[in-house]
């Protein structure tokens, strides 16, 4: 991944002023990577999410931005931050990084090597 943009420096920024974390998703995925070798629990089909909630989650796996993956998806911002927080609530996530974290463990995105 290369330099961060301005928008994901400006997400960054409203994150941590938030009193959230932040981390780089490729980082995250070379340490689950590295880490894990089986989905460490159940499948992707207990979580029930939806066709467009597994995209929109593979694009913030890999380092997105709710712009970013807006843009990409052709939806609002808006319906981006929909889809992350009924993502996180299917999944059991706190945040997006624990989301990122479940995404590779469960074999949804792989790690770059």
């Amino acid at each position: 991944m290369g330099p961060a943009t301005a928008d994901q420096l400006v997400e960054a920024a409203l994150a941590v002023a938030d009193g959230r974390r932040v981390y780089d998703a490729t980082a995250i995925g070379s340490l689950v990577g590295a880490l894990v070798d089986e989905p460490l629990s159940g499948s992707i089909g207990d979580a029930g999410l939806s066709d467009r909630e597994l995209d929109v989650l593979r694009l913030v796996a890999q380092g997105h931005s709710n712009a970013e993956v807006a843009a990409e998806l052709h939806v609002s911002v808006s319906t981006v931050r929909t889809h992350v927080r009924n993502i996180l609530t299917k999944i059991g996530a706190l945040d997006r990084t624990q989301a990122v974290v479940w995404a590779y463990e469960h074999r949804i995105v792989a790690p770059r090597r």
